[in-house]
Parts: C-alpha cells; structure tokens; sequence
C-alpha cells in the first residue's frame, strides 16, 4: 500500500510541474515614444549658445553660419513589430561649418526610451 501511495505523489508533482509550463502569447506589436534633449548645465565651454535644449551654435563663422547641433524628432512616438525592421526615431545633426573662436568641447545628450506592449494588449 505504502508504494501506491509514493508513487501517487510522484505523479501529482509531475504533472503540477507540467501545469507550470504554459507560455503567455507573444507581444507583435510595441509603442516606442523616445525623448532627447541636451543637458544644457553640461555644455561646455562657456561662450556656446544654448538656442534650446534641443540645438546649440558656436563659433564666429567665416561664411554660412554657425556650427552647432541640433537634435530633431523628439519627442517622437512610433509603432514597431517585434523582430521587424528598424525605424527612424530621433535624429542628432551636425553643423559643420568654418568658424573661428569658441568651439563646443562636450555636452551630454538624455534620452528616455519607453516601450508599452501594444498587440495583444
């Protein structure tokens, strides 16, 4: 008798143990909202024209402007599908262009990524 019942409890813990490994439905879709911005108290040097928080210029140009930077597309907010193909988000641009004087030496950039499971909700 004692037998029957070990072997009882075996089987009540295996298939306890395959109850447990069901799998939740994939996520196909996601929302991805992304926000960028510099943190303009880490421009450095002194003497950059903080225009924004999103663009900056230094120099004293020699023809065409200013170089600086500006940062586009934010805050942006998308669809993407899982394994699917990238997409444009946030652009950061370049302005270079000949100038004299100051030249930005550093600048932190932040940037926030959020992702919400869209499909299935």
């Amino acid at each position: 008798m004692r037998k029957v019942q070990v072997w009882k409890a075996v089987a009540a813990a295996l298939g306890a143990c395959a109850a447990g490994a069901a799998m939740a439905t994939p996520i196909a879709t996601w929302s991805v909202n992304v926000n960028t911005r510099f943190d303009t108290a880490t421009v450095l040097p002194a003497g950059v024209t903080i225009v924004n928080d999103k663009s900056l210029r230094w120099g004293t140009p020699i023809s065409m402007g200013p170089s600086g930077l500006d940062i586009t597309d934010s805050p942006i907010t998308t669809s993407i599908d899982t394994n699917g193909p990238a997409v444009a988000n946030v652009s950061v641009t370049h302005l270079n262009r000949p100038v004299t004087g100051t030249t930005l030496s550093s600048v932190d950039i932040l940037s926030t990524l959020t992702i919400t499971p869209s499909v299935p909700p």
